[in-house]
């Protein structure tokens, strides 16, 4: 399977399985005057599904990783924010915290935002 690194690859890769799809549809018309072309016709058509549920697990294992990673930050943090303050070295381990959690959190935002641009696009 290729990696698909960015939104736009990924949503290429998509429209290109549904225009094969359509074209697996036209094969019914243009194969009908030929039953002997229907196991390859069903062949291709198992092949494409395959293919859909392929590409679908490949980035679902991606985006399970990314969320890993965010998920694991979000621990880490809570962890370090929940601590009581009594003094203020423990307001200024706070506020590192803050912004650590605002530097991440763009980070975060580029890497997950192509899935909602993703989603957007194919529904």
């Amino acid at each position: 399977m290729v990696s698909h690194g960015s939104g736009l690859s990924r949503r290429v890769s998509l429209y290109y399985y549904l225009l094969f799809c359509v074209v697996l549809q036209q094969l019914v018309y243009l194969c009908l005057p030929f039953p002997h072309t229907a196991p390859l016709k069903c062949s291709l058509q198992v092949e494409a599904r395959a293919w859909k549920i392929l590409y679908g697990k490949h980035l679902n294992l991606q985006y399970k990783a990314k969320m890993e990673v965010v998920v694991e930050f979000q621990e880490e943090y809570l962890h370090k924010l929940n601590r009581p303050i009594k003094d203020l070295e423990d307001v200024r381990q706070a506020m590192a915290a803050l912004e650590a959690i605002r530097q991440k959190q763009i980070e975060i935002d580029m890497s997950l935002g192509p899935i909602e641009v993703t989603d957007k696009g194919t529904v």
